[in-house]
């Protein structure tokens, strides 16, 4: 469960350091669902 926290972390923070726009967050949201 911490593992899966951090890796959501990773995930928002590779997300904003891109510039990500919602499309991609969505998707980004749906992997982390889906863990």
């Amino acid at each position: 469960m911490y593992k899966s926290c951090k890796n959501i972390l990773i995930a928002l923070l590779f997300g904003n350091y891109l510039s990500i726009k919602k499309d991609r967050m969505n998707i980004i949201f749906f992997y982390i669902v889906t863990l």
